[in-house]
């Protein structure tokens, strides 16, 4: 189970590395380039097929993000609107439907096998059964707080730019504060994973701890021979019991005679 949960964060690190470094070259170009190339940078993308799933350079997040590309007085934002929902708001609400399926299983499908047994548990295996489904709600509420917190304020400014509360010169700096926050989710499943557990927290702090690896090869050779001293008892024990049982069969077969 460790090894599942720490495969998990390390995804989600792997996840935020790769939009660093994205994000590390496009900021560069950006910051060395003056307002006229970046106007030319968007100009060579018409006729692109960037241009055709109206993908853009957007300069406020460096990166190329879906993104109107019109300078009418009457701009669509159905295609933005639709890549909000689909990439924003769809993976919310699965989301929370998924929460919502988990405590359902966790309190109702667990008191029905619980009461389907017909036996009557102790006080102390129902205070441990409560424990855990206190942890899975802890746990499931972390989850739904954090996603909703990073996702909020992004959803939030864009819907005041296409209700047009906020203009382009206004929407850079919020909606790069926004985007960029709503990427730090990741934090938040290594939190859920990881961090609330006790034993898993100091395991990570004994990784990196000098001579930890040296130490754990040492434990698997000092642990080899008590395995097979142990084989070996067994065997032993077992032998003895074959004699003493062909002795018994010898004894009850001179008597018999």
């Amino acid at each position: 189970m460790d090894i599942c949960k720490l495969s998990l964060a390390v995804a989600d690190i792997l996840t935020g590395i790769q939009i660093l470094i994205v994000v590390s070259f496009n900021f560069t170009w950006t910051m060395n380039s003056t307002p006229v190339e970046l106007i030319q940078q968007q100009s060579a993308l018409q006729g692109s097929p960037q241009a055709y799933l109206h993908f853009t350079y957007l300069a406020p997040t460096f990166l190329y993000q879906p993104a109107i590309t019109s300078n009418a007085s009457n701009v669509d934002y159905s295609v933005a609107i639709a890549f909000m929902i689909i990439f924003h708001l769809l993976p919310f609400m699965l989301l929370t439907a998924s929460c919502v399926i988990t405590v359902v299983f966790v309190y109702v499908v667990g008191n029905s096998r619980s009461n389907n047994t017909g036996t009557k548990q102790s006080q102390s295996s129902n205070n441990r059964k409560n424990k855990r489904k206190l942890a899975v709600l802890k746990t499931i509420a972390i989850m739904q707080i954090g996603f909703t917190a990073t996702l909020l304020p992004i959803v939030v400014t864009a819907s005041l730019f296409y209700s047009g509360h906020l203009d382009c010169d206004d929407i850079a700096q919020p909606y790069l504060i926004c985007f960029y926050f709503s990427m730090t989710n990741s934090l938040v499943n290594f939190i859920v994973y990881n961090a609330r557990e006790r034993e898993f927290r100091n395991e990570i702090v004994d990784i990196f701890k000098p001579g930890y690896l040296k130490q754990l090869s040492v434990q698997s050779t000092a642990e080899t021979p008590r395995k097979d001293e142990h084989l070996l008892k067994n065997v032993v024990s077992i032998e003895n019991v074959i004699e003493t049982s062909k002795t018994q069969q010898t004894r009850q077969t001179s008597t018999s005679l």
